[in-house]
């Protein structure tokens, strides 16, 4: 698994560091080049989320295509693995990129409180304390991981036979799957808005009224709130995806020649 992770690293290495690169870049321009007058500070506020969000989507979308790379012939012949080798080197080169990001910001957040106090961001990360960083740490990294968990499968069952618009097959099949999770989910545990029970617990306010100003945020307190019955409704599928997904690499995938 080692060489495997080393050689997806050095294989996409020029092209992940210019993600990187450039999500640098932009939060220095937007840092010692704040513009006052021509974007708004909700504009300032969106190109520097945009830039995180952006190098997120990148590294998720660089592990899947590393996973679906493992289960091609050549690949399969040039590391006989096991299928939980692959799986885990796809997973463990996300979440390094994503660690990667996840220090950048921190870093960000830092410099602006100690040296820009003024700066038009500092008002969005004067409020984040140290524990909500690592509420929303928390709830990137469970994003990520359900995220490619099922498409892993998906990809999985999709290779496993021979579907002829595969593309449309794995957009359809994704939306179902997750819709009728969170369908079952609103169902068996009473809850209103849908979604991910751990993006439900991290609450982000933005207003500038007299009572609130800059971003609010509040993450849970306890750890009853992260033992809650749906997050473990939602790991439980996480586990089903993997579990699966291993099947049919094992029994399906490595019979394709």
């Amino acid at each position: 698994m080692r060489m495997l992770l080393y050689y997806q690293l050095k294989q996409r290495r020029n092209h992940l560091l210019g993600v990187l690169g450039i999500l640098v870049l932009l939060e220095l321009y937007l840092l010692f080049f704040p513009p006052v007058r021509q974007i708004t500070e909700a504009g300032v506020i969106m190109l520097s989320g945009t830039g995180y969000i952006g190098a997120f989507i990148v590294f998720s979308v660089e592990s899947i295509r590393s996973f679906f790379q493992s289960l091609k012939l050549p690949s399969r012949r040039l590391l006989p693995l096991r299928p939980v080798s692959h799986v885990l080197a796809a997973l463990i080169y996300g979440l390094l990129g994503f660690a990667v990001i996840a220090l950048l910001a921190l870093l960000h957040g830092i410099l602006l409180k100690q040296a820009f106090p003024r700066h038009l961001l500092a008002k969005l990360v004067d409020p984040v304390s140290f524990q909500d960083f690592l509420a929303g740490l928390a709830i990137g990294t469970w994003a990520f991981l359900f995220s490619v968990i099922s498409i892993y499968l998906l990809i999985a069952f999709i290779y496993s036979f021979h579907f002829k618009y595969r593309v449309l097959v794995a957009i359809v099949g994704y939306n179902l799957l997750l819709t009728g999770i969170s369908r079952l989910e609103e169902y068996l545990f009473q809850v209103e808005d849908g979604g991910s029970e751990i993006f439900r617990m991290l609450s982000i306010r933005w207003g500038e009224s007299a009572d609130m100003s800059g971003v609010n945020v509040s993450g849970p307190s306890s750890i009853t709130h992260w033992l809650s019955g749906a997050l473990l409704y939602e790991i439980a599928f996480g586990v089903l995806f993997i579990v699966a997904t291993l099947w049919l690499m094992k029994n399906k995938v490595e019979r394709i020649k």
